[in-house]
């Protein structure tokens, strides 16, 4: 968990660092998110489970990143945000203040109370809460293709491509390695691999939109890293199952 903690907090400032050699200010806070938030909460367990029967490590890994993921992204679209105005330590009151009142932090922290408490949820309420969270998805790729301009897409490219290469490629090949070498095998490594190289989440795009961003950057890093993950996560898979780590 604190190695998930420490790559994902690594990935935010080095895609900060990135941002700023865009001379466009308005794609910096879509280029940072889009570059490391992934759907690995989904993913995540799903790989461990189909490949090892257990989600041991899936858990610890969502601990770890999941929070990181939401809570600076409110910081760094708030921070980024043109049009907002007053200074920056202004811009960070006004972030935490959104990150109080963001739901899906409000979400994660009930969700953790009630694990931690041991409370029960069965019956109507799981299912549920299980069909809401199953559209989740489905609901945000319709979203994000309907509001697609293509006349506008080509001057969001670039950032687009280079956040892509940063989520599948460039932050795998940095910090999978150190996890290898610190002794991380298995399930453990999966968890990592698939956290840092997996697809961005399409709630990247949803909270872009809430806080005005056009999400033309997000959309396409979602695009893209969606239809190439699939090839890079298993080439990824391939190395560290030739050095018999998984």
């Amino acid at each position: 968990m604190l190695f998930c903690v420490f790559a994902t907090l690594f990935s935010i400032l080095i895609s900060t660092i990135v941002s700023f050699l865009f001379k466009d200010h308005s794609v910096r806070g879509e280029f940072i998110q889009a570059s490391y938030r992934s759907s690995a909460t989904i993913l995540g367990i799903a790989f461990i489970q189909s490949m090892y029967s257990t989600t041991a490590m899936g858990p610890l890994m969502v601990l770890g990143c999941a929070p990181l993921y939401n809570i600076f992204a409110v910081i760094v679209l708030s921070v980024f945000k043109t049009e907002e105005k007053g200074s920056r330590w202004e811009k960070i009151k006004s972030s935490g203040m959104k990150i109080v009142k963001n739901p899906i932090i409000i979400a994660i922290l009930i969700g953790l109370v009630w694990s931690f408490l041991g409370l029960p949820l069965k019956g109507i309420p799981y299912k549920t809460i299980s069909n809401i969270g199953a559209t989740a998805t489905p609901l945000g790729v319709i979203a994000m293709g309907a509001s697609l301009d293509f006349k506008r897409l080509d001057g969001n490219l670039l950032p687009a491509i280079i956040a892509s290469v940063f989520k599948l490629v460039v932050f795998v090949a940095i910090f999978s390695p150190l996890a290898y070498i610190i002794g991380f095998r298995n399930e453990a490594l999966v968890a990592i691999i698939v956290m840092l190289g997996s697809a961005t989440t399409v709630a990247s795009y949803v909270m872009a939109k809430n806080m005005g961003y056009e999400g033309f950057v997000s959309s396409e890093v979602i695009m893209i890293t969606t239809l190439l993950s699939a090839f890079t996560l298993t080439v990824w898979f391939f190395i560290f199952k030739t050095l018999g780590a998984i």
